[in-house]
């Protein structure tokens, strides 16, 4: 070896699509510009403990729970835009009233499936929900 480490086969990239500048769709053939994209009117939500997304902020995002990459898995073969809300109380549960009201339409920009099943994700959030 010259001195370059070896990938790491443990964790698999699975579907990059974009950069931070915008998301690419399957039936699209250019990059959709975060400003420009549409949100559905509703959209899965994942609850976040002590963690909160700005509209055009990047940020990285662990989830462990089942239910929760279900439905990024969900999104991943839609339009890859979910709604992320902050729990109020991260040792709560997230249940519906335990979630602020307000929160971030986010576009899942890269997703990486880790060795132990759980997923880390690349978002960037899009508009104020």
């Amino acid at each position: 070896m010259n001195g370059e480490t070896e990938p790491d086969d443990k964790a698999t990239v699975i579907k990059p699509v974009a950069g931070a500048e915008g998301v690419r769709r399957k039936d699209r053939e250019a990059e959709t510009p975060i400003d420009e994209m549409e949100i559905a009117q509703e959209l899965p939500i994942m609850p976040l403990p002590d963690t909160v997304i700005y509209p055009h902020i990047v940020a990285p995002l662990l989830v462990t729970d089942d239910n929760l990459i279900k439905l990024i898995d969900e999104a991943l073969v839609g339009d890859r835009i979910v709604g992320v809300v902050t729990l109020r109380d991260s040792e709560q549960e997230p249940e519906p009233e335990n979630l602020y009201d307000v929160g971030s339409a986010v576009a899942i920009a890269r997703m990486f499936k880790l060795p132990d099943g759980n997923m880390q994700l690349l978002v960037q959030g899009v508009a104020r929900i």
